[in-house]
């Protein structure tokens, strides 16, 4: 999904050989029937649960908000504990394609305790280990997926920990003031859209510019302006302001969002952006989108 390039290299490995599992999808039978958000869910085949668990390898929004209220030792503490994880279930999905060592059985040694509760996973697990030996190919599947969350999320914090170190080098040059000039918002003029630069996918990239003044920036299709004033602002294309608040903001057309832009604006992602201040005039941005975050080239800094 999204910040790929941080992905450990040992998941690297085990997704150069996707084939493995497209051969699995395709040749063992269903009906299966797994513990998913909501109760029992029964699939026709496992290509029908591969989709499924596709959807699960993002980070939820909830704990993309936790990590960005956590401190670098407590993100860093947990990358470590994360990489651990990583490398120890990618090594079970080698152990199962290599050498036919069933998964369930090596998870009945671990437990499941360290298994995230995010999209049900530790529940879906508890069930893997009931599984007899015509169904290892399944708790494989599922095996592979988590792995792939796994590395979703030490990107996520990956990314965050380059947000919040900028930030406190920013916050030592300036001696903690974080201080703004009260001065009146100026709007400069529309940029062509030809001239907007396309963020990088799940990369944090910084825009700095003075107090006073507006950029533009189009998240997809739509057009909006970033205000620097008293606050920090997001304006729609009709007027509507959305305050960004301290700390990590998300973007997009889901109620679960810090920002919630208007609904009817379908090519906004549902989380469609990160927002969060890191210096008195800079704001770091981060898209998540499948639509593109294009931003004012001028207004990135260098």
């Amino acid at each position: 999904m999204i910040f790929n390039n941080f992905i450990f290299p040992s998941w690297r490995a085990i997704g150069a050989r996707g084939t493995r599992r497209q051969r699995l999808v395709r040749q063992t039978d269903g009906p299966f029937r797994v513990p998913l958000t909501g109760g029992e869910h029964t699939f026709a085949c496992l290509a029908d649960l591969d989709f499924a668990l596709a959807a699960r390898t993002s980070v939820p929004l909830a704990r993309l908000q936790m990590l960005g209220e956590s401190s670098i030792e407590a993100l860093e503490g947990e990358d470590i504990a994360l990489r651990t994880l990583e490398l120890q279930f990618g090594g079970f999905v080698e152990d199962y394609d290599r050498h036919g060592i069933g998964v369930s059985a090596t998870l009945r040694r671990t437990g499941v305790a360290m298994i995230s509760k995010d999209h049900d996973w530790r529940a879906l697990f508890t069930a893997v280990l009931g599984f007899d030996a015509h169904q290892q190919s399944l708790a494989r599947l599922i095996l592979a997926r988590y792995v792939e969350y796994l590395a979703e999320r030490r990107s996520a914090i990956a990314t965050l920990l380059t947000l919040k170190r900028g930030a406190a080098v920013i916050d030592a040059a300036h001696g903690g003031d974080d201080s703004l000039p009260l001065t009146a918002p100026v709007a400069v003029a529309p940029a062509p859209v030809d001239r907007l630069t396309r963020l990088a996918r799940g990369r944090a990239v910084i825009l700095e510019f003075a107090a006073g003044r507006q950029v533009e920036l189009m998240l997809a299709r739509h057009r909006f302006a970033l205000e620097h004033g008293r606050d920090w602002t997001l304006i729609g294309a009709q007027g509507q302001r959305y305050v960004l608040q301290p700390g990590l903001n998300s973007v997009g057309r889901s109620r679960e969002n810090t920002v919630i832009v208007d609904d009817t604006l379908r090519n906004v992602s549902r989380t469609h952006l990160l927002a969060e201040v890191v210096g008195p005039d800079r704001i770091a941005l981060t898209d998540l989108s499948s639509g593109g975050t294009f931003v004012t080239p001028e207004a990135i800094a260098r």
